[in-house]
């Protein structure tokens, strides 16, 4: 029961906050790339949007937008070291792509709203080989500092307080942060996101008072900022935060 309520706790959140979102001006988001292929055996390389530079090792994959049969309707191929994959029979239609990063130096396109990306195959008017831009990642890094023992589940808890860390995109689709360390002085969490792009990031906790990294006070709604990475500069953008008690 306790998980129940805890799931649906976290669903009000995240509704509150997208509403939250959406009564604030999004910026202008670009149009989804789409350039169009022939039919039958096709290349379509991967390049990084910002130089044209090949991006080898990424799983591409080709999901149907048009309705075609189940065995057709997903197609996956790990890029060469020249960025490229080739399609042996590619069918005609609209094709989303797809592309996994193990190294996450690229953002999916499928996971960000407002990068995607639609291949359309065509009888006429296309070429036998593509190029396909993906955007460069960066990350954001959220530490949570715990002098106060905040986070630290009591006996009269099963779990620890739980700190909902994310961004917004520029579509309002929320991307949760995940945990990546933990130690008795607090807790880190990160998120890849793409660079040169509008982002929002949200920290709210009903468990937990929170304060900056300056001891200015969280207020109940939570933290919310929207920043910039530019591809120029550092990899990794980071926020520091403290919990100084429990609500």
């Amino acid at each position: 029961m306790a998980t129940t309520c805890n799931a649906l706790n976290l669903a009000a959140v995240l509704l509150a906050l997208a509403v939250q979102m959406s009564a604030q001006q999004s910026p202008p988001q670009p149009e989804p790339f789409a350039p169009v292929v022939a039919l039958g055996r096709t290349q379509i390389k991967i390049v990084l949007d910002s130089d044209g530079s090949a991006v080898p090792g990424v799983v591409v994959s080709l999901t149907s937008l048009s309705g075609t049969s189940a065995a057709s309707a997903i197609q996956s191929f790990v890029s060469a070291a020249d960025g490229s994959i080739t399609v042996p029979n590619l069918a005609a239609g609209r094709y989303s792509v797809c592309i996994k990063d193990p190294k996450s130096t690229v953002i999916d396109p499928c996971s960000w709203s407002d990068s995607l990306t639609v291949l359309t195959a065509a009888a006429s008017g296309g070429s036998n080989m593509a190029s396909v831009r993906a955007k460069k990642a960066s990350s954001v890094t959220v530490r949570v500092n715990d002098t106060a023992q905040a986070l630290v589940a009591t006996t009269a808890t099963a779990f620890p307080p739980h700190i909902l860390v994310g961004v917004f995109d520029g579509r309002n689709t929320f991307h949760p942060a995940r945990e990546i360390g933990k130690d008795a002085t607090g807790v880190t969490y990160q998120l890849a996101i793409p660079v040169d792009s509008p982002i929002r990031l949200t920290v709210y906790s009903a468990q937990v008072k929170l304060a900056t990294a300056t001891n200015q006070p969280v207020p109940a709604k939570g933290y919310s900022t929207i920043f910039v990475q530019p591809s120029a500069s550092a990899l990794t953008k980071a926020f520091s935060f403290n919990a100084v008690g429990k609500n």
